[in-house]
């Protein structure tokens, strides 16, 4: 019976001696994992909550104490008086309970964001010019697009075909975009392949971190390890230097947006089975808990397919 697996019951042992008070279960169908926890919420109240996860029953328990020791640390930062809970995060995972084959609109996307920014930053006088600034002007291109599902993601051959007929400077830059999930003032200000096939983007909102090559037969194809950047202005802002892709994209008749090679990296990682969710997340540079919301439906079509396989 999950409910007496030994596995797991020494998993929440462990969180409980850490001081942690959060705790996973098996979802009543046996087949997802859930964090169970007492969050506080925006009236100043606490209840139990149950969170979902993507992450499958047994083969998903270490993804999913991860996913618990997050929540962990964000309640135990919260008790202590040093951050803000992040309650629109968290309450967001679960009302995004149960698999979805629907994508979310462009100015939804940005109505999350903006309440997950809100949640994450102390309110100061300069708050509202940094969102406007640092993140509604970048996303504003958002708002018209219709809900982004897997049909809307470009497929390998169009991105490989698309970056081969690019010019040097642009190809390397959409090279590292595609071949990494970097972001485009990633790859234009921050980025360098190392001999051992890894990217190491130095810097940035999210901070320093090394990436995986996926697949790695691009590093080859588009001699990655040889930086070669566009001659364009690069001493501006993140959003300026980072909006030069999609402008070129666009005036060389590209049929995709620069974010959408990340979120193909994304789901290309999804269905590697040597790629752990974690692993991916932090290769992409943010949290767990972003990831898993953001790619669920992926991971349910990833999982339903394994399990059609095994049949």
């Amino acid at each position: 019976m999950a409910g007496r697996d030994p596995y797991l019951t020494r998993i929440n042992r462990a969180l409980r001696d850490l001081g942690s008070s959060v705790s996973l279960e098996v979802s009543p169908s046996g087949a997802r994992m859930r964090l169970r926890a007492s969050l506080p919420l925006p009236d100043g109240s606490w209840k139990q909550r149950r969170i979902s996860t993507v992450f499958p029953y047994p083969s998903g328990v270490d993804q999913a104490r991860q996913l618990a020791e997050e929540l962990g640390r964000d309640l135990e930062l919260h008790r202590r008086g040093l951050e803000a809970f992040p309650c629109e995060r968290w309450l967001q995972a679960i009302k995004m309970q149960g698999p979805t084959t629907e994508g979310i609109s462009g100015s939804e996307a940005l109505r999350r964001t903006e309440a997950w920014w809100t949640q994450q930053r102390k309110r100061g006088p300069s708050a509202d010019v940094t969102w406007a600034t640092a993140y509604a002007g970048p996303l504003k291109p958002l708002l018209p697009q219709r809900a982004v599902t897997i049909e809307t993601l470009p497929a390998d051959e169009v991105i490989v075909a698309v970056i081969d007929g690019l010019p040097s400077g642009w190809q390397w830059v959409t090279g590292i975009c595609a071949t990494y999930g970097a972001r485009p003032h990633e790859a234009l200000l921050m980025a360098d392949v190392e001999n051992n096939g890894l990217v190491v983007i130095r810097g940035g909102k999210t901070g320093a971190r090394q990436g995986l090559p996926l697949p790695k037969a691009w590093i080859e194809r588009w001699e990655l390890q040889n930086k070669r950047l566009p001659s364009i202005n690069l001493e501006r802002d993140y959003r300026t230097v980072g909006s030069q892709l999609g402008v070129a994209l666009r005036r060389h008749g590209v049929p995709f947006l620069p974010y959408d090679l990340r979120h193909a990296w994304a789901v290309r990682a999804i269905h590697n089975p040597q790629i752990s969710p974690s692993l991916a997340a932090k290769s992409l540079g943010h949290s767990l808990m972003v990831h898993t919301s953001l790619y669920q439906r992926w991971f349910d079509s990833a999982s339903m397919a394994s399990l059609v396989a095994q049949m």
